[in-house]
């Protein structure tokens, strides 16, 4: 997750959460706190909603593990004092932990008692498991960004918790540049809340307030991170192909190993296959196809760039990014390539080790290997034939992933 602050994690058994429990009504009374938009830029702190919520959660399991807890904001918040900001972060989290099932027995306003979703909490699981059934429901784009701009402003990081406060609806569509039409703010924000995905209140008369839950805040903040660890579930479970190869890790750093890497994404970027993208995906053996090994942070795309630059020709387009691992144990690094018609063949630029410059290669099946002769001329038969076509479109901006 995003963020230095974490909280300790056991590695315990894989785990899903059950089917969405019941809601249960959470109407306790609690001091309010409303966005001042003259003071909207935002206090930096250590946590983002997101881990605070997780906080909360695990905090709350390690509290009900015997005969339930009383609530006491104090246990959670890291002072004897907590203020009323704080006060109201640890029952928002709360009801957010009821919405999503993970908090099942909050009774009496006050008590909260174990349940089994508790205890799998206890045994390491993680709320990660709940982020994709929170990217199901369909939003048009108005929802979209009107989601987006309401986290983005009401999204308060502290040094010891975190929250999200209400703001003006009204003042949302103002942000955005949209025309203003009574009622519109109102069944807008109304519409995300019917999801789950934000609270409203509104007084006759008065201007409509809107806030979103931790559901929302995960829709809008980490839809792409989370397809993106449902499509690294499927490639494990597929495997090796001619566009996609796993490592445990990059071995960088000397004019042989360096090589070694341009020969591995030559053979991706030059191989025919359906699709542009190809992918070189790092922390996975390849004997047991078990994640073993995080992405460490001295690999970045800037300096891959830098290699393939010197090591190939024509320098392929390349992504780099990581994604937590569903076990919470570290973070995947993936490498996508895009494969461009009209560059290709690409080649080794400069000898290393035992490569010689001008060697091109190709992938046959998990093999990396040089291309036969046939394969060499409809190679270089595509080239020519894009490059005189143009049957490229231009290649995408850098995306940001998260």
């Amino acid at each position: 997750m995003p963020g230095s602050w974490s909280v300790a994690r056991d590695i315990g058994p894989s785990w899903r959460l059950p089917p969405r429990s019941p809601r249960l009504s959470c109407d306790f009374e609690r001091p309010s706190v409303t966005l001042d938009r003259a003071k909207a830029q935002k206090r930096v702190g250590t946590l983002n909603y997101i881990e605070w919520v997780d906080h909360v959660a695990r905090a709350v399991a390690s509290r009900t593990a015997t005969s339930g807890w009383i609530v006491r904001p104090t246990d959670i918040v890291a002072t004897t004092d907590p203020t009323n900001e704080a006060i109201v972060a640890v029952f928002d989290a709360i009801e957010d932990l009821v919405s999503i099932g993970v908090v099942d027995g909050w009774t009496n306003r006050n008590f909260i008692e174990d349940s089994q979703n508790l205890r799998a909490i206890r045994g390491g699981a993680s709320l990660m498991t709940t982020w994709p059934r929170m990217m199901e429901p369909w939003l048009d784009e108005e929802q979209v960004a009107f989601l987006s701009r309401i986290v983005t402003v009401t999204e308060q990081t502290r040094e010891d918790f975190a929250t999200v406060v209400w703001t003006a609806a009204e003042e949302v569509y103002s942000d955005l540049g949209w025309a203003l039409a009574a009622g519109d703010p109102f069944h807008l924000a109304q519409s995300l809340e019917r999801l789950g995905f934000a609270k409203v209140r509104a007084a006759l008369g008065g201007p409509v307030q809107v806030r979103p839950t931790y559901q929302g805040v995960v829709r809008a903040t980490q839809r792409v991170l989370t397809e993106w660890r449902q499509r690294l579930a499927d490639m494990v479970e597929e495997w090796e192909t001619t566009t996609v190869e796993f490592k445990r890790e990059l071995d960088l750093g000397t004019v042989s190993k360096n090589a070694e890497f341009a020969r591995d994404v030559i053979a991706l970027a030059t191989t025919k296959a359906s699709g542009r993208e190809r992918y070189l995906i790092l922390g996975y053996d390849p004997k047991s196809r078990e994640f073993t090994t995080t992405a460490p942070p001295t690999v970045s795309q800037d300096g891959l760039e830098d290699i393939l630059n010197e090591y190939v020709e024509p320098a392929p387009a390349i992504r780099y990014f990581t994604v937590d691992h569903e076990s919470y144990r570290g973070v995947v690094g993936v490498l996508e390539i895009t494969r461009d018609a009209t560059q290709v063949l690409y080649r080794l630029r400069r000898d290393g080790g035992k490569r010689r410059a001008g060697e091109v290669f190709v992938r046959h099946g998990s093999h990396v290997e040089p291309p036969t002769q046939a394969e060499l001329d409809a190679l270089l038969a595509e080239g020519e034939l894009a490059r005189s076509q143009g049957a490229n479109r231009p290649l995408p901006d850098s995306r940001t992933v998260g």
